[in-house]
């Protein structure tokens, strides 16, 4: 994906495999390279993710590190112009729920931690 965002006309027209950070929000359908890029919306290391009429309702697997397979599209950038460019989905899969955040892991390592002065029994 990094390629993809770093010199997007090297790809277009081209089916590519990427993995990132897939969201399905109302005018926020996007693979994101990470999910601190999706919650600080930073578009522009975000891909628009576009779906066939065919495809009669999203995938569910929302808010979500995914791997996707598509077309590359350079010269369309989403919803207000805004994204990198576009990814005409073919496939969405190997889904996995994402990495509780490095402050989240620190607090309940601290959560469990004995007393200073103290020792684990």
């Amino acid at each position: 994906m990094v390629q993809l965002l770093a010199a997007p006309q090297s790809f277009n027209g081209v089916k590519v495999g990427i993995r990132g950070f897939v969201s399905f929000d109302f005018e926020g359908t996007e693979v994101c390279l990470s999910q601190s890029d999706y919650l600080n919306d930073i578009s522009n290391n975000a891909l628009w993710l576009s779906f066939t009429r065919d495809d009669d309702k999203l995938p569910t697997n929302d808010h979500q590190y995914c791997s996707v397979v598509g077309t590359f599209d350079a010269t369309t950038h989403g919803h207000l112009g805004i994204f990198s460019g576009t990814l005409n989905v073919e496939r969405i899969y190997g889904c996995e729920e994402p990495v509780a955040s490095l402050h989240e892991k620190l607090l309940r390592e601290a959560q469990r931690a004995p007393a200073p002065g103290k020792r684990n029994p």
